[in-house]
């Protein structure tokens, strides 16, 4: 008796050591995979538009990056786990990036608890830092910049509903800010009447890293670093070879000449006009070089395609994206909103047509972006004059790559004529219309980094697996058989032992 109550002392201890080890190895295997996960993403994408993904054009865009870069989260991190659905999409991002790149580091801190920081940016940003706030902050430049969460998303002008996730876009634009990277400068002109109605435009190109200066070109010469001259909506002609000739000023004051120069350095020029500009014709020699004019005293106007509202009158035109000849930097304008599904509507309020022509410039192309719709007319002393689609926005492009073989990139030198001035208006550059992204996009092609043609918008509402046959059966396998046929081959062996105990 003795005996049998030894052996089942024997065999019973056994089986505790045996439940003991396995308990053992699960507690063991869960440290493991949490210590990895937190260097390492285990997380598999399977959405159709990589919503859950660092694209590599994200990568590359990055990838020269090696400054110190901290990513403050305004909250702690266990409270990031009851945000909406939408908010954690940012979370996530983020957490990506960091198990990504050694030089970003995450924080999540209690802004009650870190007033002096949250001060800090409060008075520096002079924006309100809330628990939603992120904050990307360089040590080496010691800039920042101040995030929320709507700013990762675009939200369809028609619904109002969130349709796309740009978030690499934000982050990585963010990032490249604060990196300490030399920003390239945007130069508005002055001197000629010019519109000063675009604050927001001005704003939008900080956010693409860009510094807003500006410059008068008969007493300046342009700032150095600069990248894009903008004339908005001049109303009075620029100095050029007929005022020289005519000993009115120097060869220093001639602001055509400092033009063309500056476009043989590969830059770019942003003109905007309306029904309201005069004839200028020293800037019209200008742009008919590049192939490019505009219709003095004539005015598009669509009572069937045009946004409604009280003395509207049509006059409000919604554009018509252009989507042939893929390769241009026409197309490069309107690209990242223009493959949605449900494009976000671009509105062209008081316009004038544009008139393109064949560029006298050598090694330059131009194309209209977007257009009128068919059912527009022309009119001149508010009588019609002619009907059809007509170009509202087009761009004069050439294009080279730069770079060693292999790494090459492909970069622009441009210049872009719209027929409205209220297109880049405070009331169209926002998230309600699609304004904003095509001068963001514009910005983006004309910096100084590499133009990332593979970042664009990721749809929200396609997020199906996209996984072949193959692999769906594979995974129905390893589910439905393998795993249940361990748990069975282990449930036998404890069985086997425990028939001898």
């Amino acid at each position: 008796m003795k005996k049998e109550i030894k052996k089942s002392v024997k065999y019973g201890s056994l089986s505790a050591v045996f439940v003991a080890v396995v308990l053992a190895v699960v507690v063991l295997i869960n440290v493991m995979i949490t210590l990895v996960q937190k260097n390492t993403s285990l997380s598999i994408d399977l959405t159709n538009t990589g919503i859950y993904t660092i694209s590599e054009a994200a990568k590359e865009f990055i990838s020269d990056i090696n400054t110190p870069i901290t990513i403050y989260i305004c909250k702690e991190k266990d409270r990031t786990q009851t945000d909406s659905t939408t908010y954690r999409m940012v979370w996530n991002l983020i957490e990506e990036f960091d198990k990504e790149y050694d030089y970003i580091t995450v924080e999540y801190i209690d802004i009650d608890k870190n007033k002096a920081l949250v001060d800090k940016w409060n008075k520096e940003s002079g924006t309100t830092i809330t628990s939603n706030s992120i904050i990307v902050s360089g040590e080496q430049s010691g800039q920042f910049r101040h995030l929320l969460p709507p700013a990762f998303f675009s939200t369809a002008s028609s619904t109002g509903l969130l349709y796309a996730f740009k978030g690499e876009i934000t982050l990585t634009t963010a990032l490249i800010q604060v990196s300490g990277e030399n920003r390239p400068k945007i130069a508005f002109t002055t001197g000629h009447s010019e519109n000063t109605n675009n604050a927001v435009l001005r704003a939008t190109f900080d956010e693409a890293g860009f510094d807003v200066v500006t410059v008068d070109l008969s007493k300046e010469e342009i700032p150095e670093g600069t990248k894009i001259i903008f004339i908005s909506n001049p109303q009075y002609d620029f100095l050029g070879l007929a005022a020289e000739e005519a000993g009115e000023i120097d060869a220093e004051s001639n602001e055509i000449d400092k033009l063309a120069k500056f476009m043989l350095d590969f830059n770019h020029v942003i003109v905007t006009v309306d029904p309201s500009t005069p004839e200028l014709p020293e800037l019209k020699d200008f742009l008919l070089e590049y192939g490019l004019y505009w219709t003095p005293k004539a005015q598009v106007i669509d009572t069937s395609k045009s946004l409604t509202g009280a003395l509207t009158n049509g006059r409000r035109i919604i554009g018509k994206f252009v989507t042939d000849n893929t390769d241009s930097a026409a197309y490069q304008a309107h690209k990242s909103i223009s493959t949605l599904q449900s494009p976000p509507r671009v509105i062209f309020e008081n316009v004038t047509p544009l008139v393109l022509g064949k560029p006298t410039k050598s090694g330059y192309n131009v194309f209209p972006s977007i257009t009128s719709y068919p059912s527009s007319q022309i009119y001149r002393d508010e009588l019609p004059d002619a009907e059809g689609e007509f170009p509202l926005l087009a761009v004069s492009s050439s294009s080279k790559y730069i770079g060693e073989a292999g790494e090459q990139v492909l970069i622009y030198s441009t210049v872009t004529l719209s027929g409205s001035t209220d297109f880049i208006s405070d009331s169209y550059i926002n998230e309600r219309f699609g304004n904003k992204e095509i001068m963001y996009s514009l910005a983006r092609m004309m910096g100084s980094r590499r133009v990332p043609n593979g970042l664009d918008f990721k749809i929200l509402f396609d997020e199906a697996l996209t996984i072949d046959q193959t692999t769906a059966e594979t995974l129905t396998i390893v589910l439905s058989v393998v795993a249940p046929t361990i748990v069975a081959i282990i449930g036998f062996a404890v069985f086997l032992k425990r028939r001898h105990l």
